[in-house]
């Protein structure tokens, strides 16, 4: 089979297929270094796993434009899924699907100020671990501010934690 061949296969084989789980669930480390190892043993047709590398795995997941083949890390991939899931959850607030979503694992308050639950089910588990690198990446948009949390969101660019109230000043 010709290089093009190998990674149309492999791109559709290991991409395309698992996205939907990905997008709902955390794949474990060790079964995506179980599917990076696949991708390579396709690649190089390797069937005992001997042979030599004529350049590293790293190289090859470049992106095509900077001399790789384009395939992906998967674990960055399963990562973006799964923030993309917390974004809207966060922004399709009426949707039936997050209302039940808010109604069993945040009934009292949004998404990013849900406290971590232990006992969940696996999809909301994978959500929950992605909501700390939502609020480190994205900041608040302010418009009329009726729906900023003032001391409770990290509203001000540049800052980690939301600005502290001053002694003897009031929240009225």
């Amino acid at each position: 089979m010709s290089q093009y061949g190998k990674s149309l296969m492999i791109k559709t084989a290991t991409n395309t297929i698992p996205t939907y789980s990905m997008s709902c669930l955390q794949i474990l480390a060790k079964k995506i270094k179980k599917i990076d190892a696949v991708k390579r043993d396709l690649w190089w047709g390797f069937e005992e796993k001997r042979g030599t590398y004529f350049t590293s795995w790293k190289n090859l997941s470049l992106h095509k434009n900077l001399g790789g083949q384009g395939f992906r890390d998967l674990r960055v991939l399963n990562q973006s899924l799964l923030v993309r899931a917390a974004w809207r959850i966060c922004i399709n607030v009426y949707e039936q699907w997050v209302k039940a979503m808010q109604a069993k694992y945040f009934p009292s308050t949004s998404l990013l100020h849900a406290s971590i639950k232990t006992n969940c089910s696996w999809a909301w588990n994978g959500i929950q671990k992605q909501v700390r690198f939502k609020k480190q990446h994205s900041r608040w948009r302010l418009g009329k501010g009726n729906k900023i949390k003032l001391w409770l969101n990290d509203w001000v660019v540049g800052m980690d934690t939301p600005p502290a109230l001053r002694n003897g000043a009031s929240d009225s």
